[in-house]
């Protein structure tokens, strides 16, 4: 391989797939790299142009402030330049992976066409798709290395057709340790006969502020996907059962986003149970809020391979509407996530789904 930026020569064997106009899900590049199935033999580059080519930004060799910011976007708030405040804080609405420091020498060409100048100097494919955690997980580790071992295996199944096999037998000894009448919060993603249901069951243990924002403190005492018998649809009335035993100990407060749910809340609001329907799929907040508590390391998880691998794998996507949304790439990453050296191999290792992404474990945390 020679190239006209460099004198050096390397002998490699492989192919290169370049897209010149990386704007979306349908670019080649994106749909190759979902369907890779060895990511190791796959080099992504797209990185900004300043990176790639110092040699065109000589301001940022020269001593002072030869930089500004802009915000790539996120499903609530587009891209922009942005300014510290006066004590050079960055207003907390706006997602710090998503905040590029970018050569002062672009200012004019970001004033003319900000998305252009995103796309074609920063390496940001603004209708495309780009991990949600960044890459980065690690304090997502350190909230599992802070949690207890997990009780539970990460996935169950309960058999359709036998209401004995009861869903609170299978996670009960998660909850011995926790007083009667103790406030809890169960979550549901709730799927049909393909996917697994995500559940998950959490505490609030105090809270903090950060930045002069207040932040709960949350332990999550269960979170984990529940299956079913080969050809079987998912049972519904599993779930309210275990809602209700639940309810006859604890404080209980249900959320769910699934359509399969509505019969469902129906029946915990004729029981005076209370519930709420939350979209994760359409709407961003969710999900942005349960990061933020992820990155500051204010929730406490039992260690668990799938959730983490869901984490790494989520990402942005633009829908053909022209929304941005949260979601999952059609194959799964697989093996362990570590990052200068840490991250440690029994808690950092994903699972690996046969293979397919998802982010049940996700949504029902949210």
């Amino acid at each position: 391989m020679h190239s006209r930026f460099s004198k050096k020569t390397l002998q490699l064997v492989g192919g290169f797939l370049l897209d010149s106009s990386a704007s979306g899900d349908s670019s080649a590049t994106i749909r190759f790299e979902e369907l890779i199935p060895d990511k190791k033999m796959l080099l992504n580059i797209s990185e900004p142009q300043w990176k790639v080519r110092p040699e065109l930004y000589p301001e940022l060799k020269k001593p002072g402030k030869n930089t500004f910011l802009i915000y790539a976007g996120d499903p609530k708030t587009p891209p922009q330049k942005i300014y510290p405040d006066e004590n050079g804080k960055i207003s907390p609405e706006f997602d710090p992976d998503r905040i590029i420091e970018a050569p002062i020498s672009l200012m004019t060409e970001a004033n003319m066409d900000l998305r252009k100048c995103l796309m074609d100097k920063c390496g940001v494919a603004l209708a495309g798709s780009s991990l949600f955690f960044g890459g980065d997980i690690s304090h997502v580790v350190k909230c599992m290395e802070m949690g207890n071992k997990n009780p539970l295996p990460e996935i169950i199944a309960v058999d359709f057709f036998d209401l004995k096999d009861r869903l609170y037998d299978k996670i009960k000894k998660a909850l011995e340790l926790i007083p009667a009448h103790t406030p809890i919060w169960i979550g549901l993603d709730l799927s049909s006969k393909h996917d697994v249901s995500g559940l998950s069951i959490v505490m609030l243990e105090g809270k903090k502020t950060v930045n002069k924002v207040e932040f709960p403190i949350i332990r999550s005492l269960v979170n984990i996907g529940v299956s079913r018998i080969q050809g079987q649809q998912t049972s519904i009335s599993h779930f309210y059962d275990l809602i209700k035993e639940l309810s006859k100990q604890y404080d209980v407060r249900v959320s769910s986003d699934s359509s399969h749910s509505a019969q469902l809340l129906q029946d915990l609001t004729r029981d005076m149970i209370p519930n709420r329907n939350i979209s994760t799929d359409r709407l961003p907040e969710p999900a942005q809020y349960l990061k933020s508590l992820l990155n500051l390391e204010l929730i406490k998880i039992p260690v668990n391979h799938r959730l983490l691998r869901e984490i790494y794998d989520l990402k942005y996507v633009t829908t053909t509407g022209g929304k941005i949304k949260v979601d999952h790439p059609i194959k799964a990453s697989s093996g362990t996530w570590r990052a200068d050296g840490t991250g440690k191999d029994d808690i950092a290792s994903f699972d690996s789904n046969d293979g397919i992404g998802s982010k049940d474990l996700f949504d029902s945390l949210e």
